[in-house]
Parts: structure tokens; sequence; C-alpha cells
């Protein structure tokens, strides 16, 4: 039996986002013509006015890049003219390889001011690059297009390759440079979707969660070898829990951290067989992507469809049924094992692996929580990121817990980074294939009586 939910898309072939007149979900801001990042870049560094420019270390993401972040900082006082005139600042982050090439693409900020400020009023330019190992040359400009000045600050960074990699061989971690696009996000307090800035530093980057919103539209893949037939599902619950809350703002934060994951799982890649992805947001009893095929995911579009939900808007009846969400997440668990082969060529037997990802979630007015049972030799897995210590609470692990899936809590990118080796060794080393098309071995009890 089936909890009512809402179905937000089916196939994302027919996705279509709301945004605002004239904007384009590919273009990135890049500096006018006339600025002469050439000419600057081929000068010795320089400064033509106070300004402090800052590298922060170099730190995993889940998605498996290092990101840096690049922070200019100038006292307004200090770039106006004695004559009062304003400056039109512009600031570019390039990046060069151990060869001094520049890679394409930079990261680009423009401000304009009419005024001098009173008092030590700053003007602070953000930016983040993922990387992939190697040595590299950042170069950071700040160029006043309106009185001709630039400050321009090179430096050498090298990342090193993962310590002990437990994802070796070395074709799994990613290498050159990315400048991450920022992405679509609905605004609750103009009512539309927008691109979201580097400058909403206040509302969306929470301090705990360092580098959620860098996003590689080109996720990790990681190969399985062997010859026996394996299914994949990976079902990612993007509804907030733990540390996130129930805004807004917080579901945005926790299904950007939940985006980072689902994109690297659906890159393991069977050698015989197929990855589905399926997205929910169980809190709200809403499917974002059916058991789509990973393979042809384009995890751009994914993303601005999860970060352009509206969170705020929640029907009367789902507010209702709150307290069944747990039974809605094991009727979707129990679909997945509906229907013919979905690989093509279709499978006559295979292994079937479900990965489940999730925060912490506690559901409202659950009462006696319904219970999984796993009865085949299918493997379970269940990869949970912490983000801190008070988000340990979590009821889909004790919904899951009878099924006896493999835990994993993860707080970082290298934790993630041991689960998926773990992951992938414990497919690899399924023996036969022997699950032919069978009833789902997915069973719950009653519904629960609605509060």
């Amino acid at each position: 039996m089936r909890v009512c939910g809402q179905v937000l898309l089916a196939t994302l072939a027919t996705i279509a986002i709301a945004a605002p007149s004239g904007f384009s979900q590919t273009k990135t801001d890049a500096p006018p013509d006339s600025f002469p990042i050439q000419q600057l870049l081929e000068k010795s560094d320089h400064r033509d006015f106070p300004c402090k420019v800052t590298l922060q270390s170099p730190f995993l993401t889940y998605q498996q890049r290092y990101l840096i972040g690049i922070e200019a900082t100038i006292n307004r006082r200090d770039v106006f003219e004695k004559d009062g005139r304003a400056p039109d600042l512009h600031y570019v982050v390039r990046v060069a390889d151990a060869n001094g090439n520049w890679f394409y693409g930079q990261a680009y900020e423009h401000d304009s001011m009419t005024a001098p400020s009173r008092g030590e009023h700053r003007i602070e330019f953000f930016a983040q690059i993922l990387f992939g190992p190697g040595d590299y040359t950042i170069a950071a400009i700040v160029y006043d297009s309106a009185n001709q000045r630039a400050n321009v600050q090179r430096q050498r960074i090298s990342i090193p390759l993962v310590r002990n990699d437990p994802l070796a061989p070395a074709d799994r971690v990613p290498t050159g440079v990315e400048f991450p696009v920022d992405p679509l996000v609905f605004d609750p307090g103009k009512n539309e979707v927008r691109q979201m800035r580097n400058f909403d530093t206040a509302l969306y980057r929470p301090t705990y969660v360092e580098g959620i919103w860098a996003f590689t539209d080109d996720p990790l893949r990681l190969p399985i070898a062997g010859s026996e037939p394996v299914l994949i599902d990976i079902v990612v619950n993007f509804g907030p829990g733990g540390s996130f809350g129930s805004s807004v703002p917080g579901y945005q934060w926790n299904a950007q951290l939940m985006l980072q994951i689902a994109s690297v799982l659906a890159g393991l890649q069977p050698e015989t067989g197929c990855t589905r992805v399926t997205a929910l947001d169980v809190l709200r009893q809403t499917v974002l992507l059916d058991r789509q095929d990973a393979s042809g995911l384009n995890w751009r579009e994914v993303r601005n469809l999860v970060m352009a939900s509206d969170y705020a808007k929640v029907n009367v009846q789902t507010l209702a049924n709150s307290g069944h969400g747990a039974l809605f997440l094991l009727d979707h668990l129990a679909d997945l094992n509906a229907g013919p082969s979905p690989c093509h060529p279709a499978l006559a037997r295979y292994t079937h692996v479900i990965i489940m990802a999730s925060t912490g979630t506690i559901f409202p007015h659950s009462g006696q929580l319904p219970q999984a049972r796993h009865e085949d030799s299918d493997q379970l897995y269940y990869v949970r990121p912490v983000v801190r210590t008070t988000d340990l609470a979590d009821q889909i692990g004790e919904i899951l817990r009878p099924a006896k899936p493999v835990v994993f809590e993860v707080r970082g990118g290298l934790d993630f980074r041991k689960a998926l080796a773990r992951i992938i060794s414990g497919i690899g080393r399924r023996g036969t294939a022997s699950r032919p098309a069978l009833p789902s071995p997915w069973q719950s009890r009653p519904r629960p009586a609605a509060p």
C-alpha cells in the first residue's frame, strides 16, 4: 500500500525550472573584455592599493576534490582617491599548471561603489576552486577599472595524492582544476528562483559545513570489477535533519551536502549491470527522482531541480500525514524490485545492492515505527553524514536495522572515501548472482494511525 506523496520529477528529460525572466541556467559571469587580465598576468606581482589576499588550506570535499578558498579583503576608504573618485573593483582568480599554462576559466566578482565609507568598512571578495592532485600557481587580481589600478598576487600550491589512498589506483583521483558554478536556489524573501552568489555568506554558509557549495558537474567514476551482474539502487533522502533544521536555508544546506554524496555514489559502475538513482524528500513525502539511470543524469540539472525547490510550500495533507514518512520510505524501497530488469541488456539473474544515504532524520508524530525486513542475499548499505555530534539521533537507521545494513557514519570527504572503498570491495566480492525477478524482500507493518 502506497503512502500518498508528491512526485516532482519522473524523468529529467522533462525538467523545467521557473527562473526570473531572461535568466540562463548555464550562464556564468565573466569579466568585461576591457579587463586587461592577460597583460596583468604577464607582469610581476605588485600592489597599487592596500589589499590582503588569503588562501585557505585545501581539504577534501565529499565529491573527492580538494577545495581551496581564496579571499581578498580591502578597506573601503583605502580605495577611494583623494579627489573622491569612486573605484569600480573587479576580482579575478586564475590558476596555472606546473608549467605555467593557465587553465580555462576563472572565478570572478564585481563591486561598484559610489561613495567612500566612514569607519573601517571592508570589502570582501571570495572564490572557491576545486583541485586534483598536482602543482599549481594561483593568481588573485583585484582591478580598479575606474582608476586603472590593480593588485596582482601569485602563490604556488601543491596538492598531494591521498595518503594510503583506500580508492587506489590513481585513476580514481580526479586531476586538473574546476571553477564551481553557483546553483539556482529558491529565495523565500523574494519568492523567486535566483542564482546564489558567493557573497550570500550569512544566509547560505553554515560555519560547520565547509565547502558544501563547491559542486562539480563531473563527479567521480568508480568502476567495479567482476563478471557477475549487479543492479545498484542509490536512494537519497534530501529532507533536512539534524544540524540543518527545518527552514528553507536548512533544506538547501542539507540538499547541497546530499547532492555531493549522491553524485559520487551514482558513479559506481558495475562491469555487468547498471546503477539507478532515486531521490526523495522523506519528511515531505516527495519524489524528486524515480529510479533514473545514473549514467544519463546531468548533475547540474539535478542540482538546480533540488536546490530550486520551495521547501516552505508543504500542502496540508502532507503536514497531516507527516508521521507517515517512514512508511513512505519503505514503500519506495519496496518499489525498487518492481517490474522487469531495468538494465540494458536485461539481466535474467542479478545481485541487487541498495545504498541508502541520508542525514539523521526524526519523524514527527511517528508513534510505532514500521520495520524493514530483508530475507535474501541482497546487500544493503546506509551512508549517513554526521555534521555535528548533535546529529547522532536517527530513526531511518532504526527502520533499516532489522535488514542488517552495513552502516557508514561519515564525517567528511576522507571518511566518505573510505566508505566508498568498502562498498566497492563488498560488491566486488559477491559470489554467483542468484536473484531472479522475485517479489520484494522489503516489508512493513500496517500504516500507523494519523495523529
